[in-house]
């Protein structure tokens, strides 16, 4: 009996196709693993099929508030110095092809009768227009929130459903001359997948840092601060990208299927045909 290519690939096609059609649900956050993503920046990867979006409030405050998280200790960008932190708060309003039903109304979302938000801790100014990490680390932390405390940027309860560590950050100043570095800019964060139930889904460690290690997701946003209400913030948008782990049930199931395409074509069978 001769095996010609086009069964073998046909049969590979349709047990992959049947492992990746499971959808990832965690904590009724839902998305797809094997998300294809648009070819067009600021994707990282042709890999890359994590892809979040994000929107936040952020501003400073002084060293001694540090981890607070507290909108009335916010100070004025014009005044940081080394060691005041960078606060955010926000929610995600797009994963993987779906959207927010809270912000984008329709009837297919990621996460239904609920939300994600997020707070970011322990990036501190350097004093030199840069940011460092607190001694214990930076964080970005998301949660999946329900009931009244939906449509809200954070509400400061629950445990989180992903924190993220901060590896590596680098900023750029919208304006560098001296003591306007903090106005503005751009910042991108290098982040690990290090606790909460979604993140041995995007544990991956394929984009390196300059560290000379690996990370599972860089963020990327742009901020200006106003003045609002007599307090300076700065409110944006943001990217996450990645890429996530498919359910060990599909990929045992995938595995399965190649084994049995495996046993059914050996040579040994083969030969007895």
């Amino acid at each position: 009996m001769k095996l010609t290519r086009s069964v073998c690939a046909l049969a590979l096609l349709g047990t992959a196709s049947f492992a990746n059609a499971s959808m990832i649900n965690v904590g009724g956050v839902t998305w797809d693993p094997s998300y294809q993503r648009p070819a067009s920046p600021p994707f990282i990867s042709d890999e890359t099929d994590l892809i979040q979006k994000v929107q936040f409030s952020q501003w400073f405050v002084d060293a001694a508030d540090a981890g607070t998280t507290d909108t009335s200790k916010v100070i004025s960008p014009d005044a940081v110095t080394a060691g005041d932190e960078l606060q955010a708060v926000g929610s995600m309003t797009y994963f993987n092809g779906l959207t927010d039903p809270e912000v984008f109304p329709g009837p297919i979302g990621f996460c239904l009768g609920c939300e994600v938000t997020f707070r970011s801790t322990g990036l501190l100014a350097d004093g030199l227009g840069g940011f460092t990490t607190a001694v214990g680390g930076a964080f970005l932390e998301f949660f999946v929130e329900t009931g009244a405390d939906v449509d809200q940027m954070y509400s400061g309860t629950g445990t989180p459903w992903l924190t993220l560590a901060v590896d590596e950050v680098t900023f750029s100043a919208r304006d560098s001359t001296a003591g306007n570095e903090y106005r503005g800019g751009n910042i991108q964060l290098a982040l690990s997948a290090v606790g909460g139930p979604a993140a041995q889904y995007m544990d991956t460690n394929t984009i390196s840092n300059s560290n000379g290690g690996f990370s599972d997701i860089f963020y990327n946003a742009d901020a200006i601060f106003n003045m609002q209400n007599g307090n300076y913030f700065a409110s944006g948008t943001a990217d996450l990208v990645g890429d996530t782990i498919p359910e060990p049930s599909a990929l045992a199931l995938f595995m399965l299927g190649m084994l049995a395409l495996l046993a059914q074509y050996s040579p040994s069978r083969l030969k007895r045909r």
